[in-house]
């Protein structure tokens, strides 16, 4: 039996407005040009290794690599930001309220192929599918916490997926506070226990929806591959 999804909308305040300005979520999502740079480095220190000719064939590579991710990050980036300047313009929130998350029912996804970390799906009524994916998940300010609330240890690291307690998600109940077109994450609010998450079998390549951090998935979680094959766009 699927949560419960209750989809409501609310004015975007302009404290939101300004902290959506404000954070820095283009790095969160398209972490390329930090990759890019410790690759260059990389091949850089290798090739050494190998004296001169090394080097320099090392930093080639890197270089070249660096490119193409500064490229496609670009190209990422720019859609992102015309569908985060639309949801801007429109200044609309919408809130999807979750309720009834049973043990297991969360999956975490294991991404192949992606530098996107953590993820997790979540089946929704009538055939829908819920998407969270991002470094946000462990941002305790987005939960209404603190940095004080990153400290755990590895025992908690190993237990909770995201964040330890008060502020572990996913939840048995929670609403998500988004922004629709761009599915920028505003804020969670935690209504429920915390729910571990059931672990993937095999890694999903989640390169073609990785510019948003929460999307609504016209199909079940056990269609979420196929679905994952004919992406092209953001849904």
């Amino acid at each position: 039996m699927p949560a419960s999804l209750i989809r409501i909308t609310r004015p975007l305040t302009d404290d939101e407005r300004i902290e959506v300005r404000r954070r820095d979520r283009y790095s969160r999502l398209f972490p390329g040009a930090t990759m890019s740079t410790l690759l260059l480095a990389g091949s850089a220190s290798v090739g050494l290794l190998g004296g001169l000719t090394g080097a320099v064939i090392g930093c080639a590579v890197g270089l070249g690599v660096a490119v193409w991710l500064f490229a496609s990050d670009r190209s990422l980036g720019r859609a992102f930001q015309a569908r985060l300047d639309r949801d801007l313009e429109r200044g609309v929130v919408e809130i999807l309220e979750i309720d009834g998350v049973d043990d297991d029912e969360v999956q975490a996804v294991s991404p192949a192929h992606s530098a996107v970390y953590p993820a997790f799906l979540l089946d929704l009524p009538e055939n829908h599918s819920l998407v969270l994916l991002g470094e946000w998940l462990c941002d305790p300010t987005i939960y209404g916490g603190t940095d004080e609330h990153l400290a755990y240890d590895e025992e908690e690291a190993e237990e909770y997926a995201a964040l330890p307690p008060p502020l572990a998600f996913p939840a048995r109940a929670f609403a998500i506070h988004r922004l629709p077109e761009s599915g920028n994450v505003l804020r969670v609010e935690l209504r429920g226990d915390y729910c571990r998450p059931r672990g993937s079998n095999e890694g999903h390549d989640l390169t073609g929806i990785n510019d948003m951090e929460s999307r609504l998935v016209d199909c079940p979680t056990t269609e979420f591959e196929r679905y994952l094959d004919n992406v092209s766009g953001p849904a």
